[in-house]
């Protein structure tokens, strides 16, 4: 008879203890709406767990009032109230993508994998000062590489060198690669929309070109460019505005006037002995050299004689910021519309 009760009050004591427990189900998908097979769902503070099947569903018991951490490799993690019903969402965790670089030929491979020295550049730093050029976006951005502009025109040439200069007869300039396609020049590059770009690989050892042979001696810039996405429609708009402004100009002395060596020489018929008079006249209005004599203010002929002895007569002074008024101040408007999904 004792037995017997005490068998009933442990029978008892487990039927209690399991009507406290609730069975939660659910689904866990990714933010584009696909399953995730092989999630973890675990009860906070305790050793509970299971694990989604291939659908993503999974089932688990746990106490009333407990907390889910549900969790999947390549996706940020996120806490959740136990209920009856769960169905998560989780997010890609941005850190995962980062650890991955594009080599030569488009090899794929983790940093800490690689021998030789190697930088990433992704949208968002490429396109954070909103250049309108992708090289102008490079400058700054990474230890070694140097963008030169060749000419100030709304689409520049631009010279990239990312291993210094190792000749000083041959081409030095690094190799620049666009969805795995060597380019030959740098003229693609130049236009290339930074918008359309997601992220440039720049390998600088010696051994990260191998591949592309005596072409990538001096470094590669390996492009990718960004490619259409499965999900929701989405559309994005961007607008900049540039001003472009001449910020450093010579200094010119303002002194003298222009001219050249036309005054007669030293034991020359007709040589003046006062240096006064042989710079007045070596003075010449055509000359770009400055070796006239000093401006008073005196007018005088600027340019040469018509054949109707014309001219045009000027005062012999000089004209403040003369140089510096040929620049315009350059503006550029750029807007963009992209569509994905």
């Amino acid at each position: 008879m004792r037995k017997l009760t005490a068998l009933l009050c442990m029978l008892f004591i487990i039927v209690c203890a399991s009507a406290q427990k609730v069975v939660v189900t659910g689904k866990v998908t990714d933010d584009k709406g696909n399953t995730i097979p092989a999630a973890s769902i675990k009860e906070k503070n305790s050793k509970n767990g299971v694990m989604a099947d291939n659908n993503g569903a999974f089932r688990i018991n746990v106490s009333p009032g407990a907390k889910l951490v549900i969790s999947a490799t390549g996706y940020t993690s996120i806490e959740v109230v136990a209920s009856s019903v769960v169905n998560v969402e989780l997010v890609t965790e941005n850190k995962a993508l980062s650890e991955v670089v594009v080599t030569a030929q488009g090899i794929r491979r983790r940093p800490k994998e690689l021998g030789y020295s190697v930088a990433k550049i992704n949208t968002q730093e490429l396109t954070n000062g909103r250049s309108p050029q992708i090289a102008a976006g490079l400058s700054g951005k990474v230890s070694g590489l140097v963008v030169i502009n060749a000419n100030n025109s709304v689409d520049p040439a631009v010279k990239i060198t990312l291993r210094g200069y190792r000749s000083m007869s041959g081409n030095n300039d690094a190799l620049i690669v666009i969805d795995g396609i060597p380019q030959a020049t740098s003229t693609m590059f130049n236009l290339l929309n930074p918008n359309d770009v997601e992220n440039i690989s720049i390998l600088k050892g010696g051994q990260a070109a191998t591949l592309y042979g005596s072409q990538g001696i001096n470094g590669a810039l390996i492009v990718t460019t960004k490619r259409g996405q499965k999900g929701k429609l989405k559309v994005t708009y961007s607008t900049a505005y540039n001003i472009e402004k001449i910020n450093i100009m010579a200094q010119f002395q303002d002194k003298y006037g222009s001219g050249s060596h036309y005054a007669k020489g030293f034991g020359t018929a007709g040589y003046k002995p006062n240096y006064l008079d042989r710079m007045k006249d070596n003075w010449r209005s055509y000359e770009n050299q400055q070796f006239g004599d000093a401006y008073d203010g005196s007018m005088r002929p600027a340019g040469r004689t018509l054949q109707d002895s014309s001219f045009l007569n000027l005062p012999y002074s000089p004209v403040k910021n003369v140089r510096k008024d040929i620049w315009n101040t350059g503006f550029t408007y750029n807007n963009q519309v992209a569509f994905s999904g």
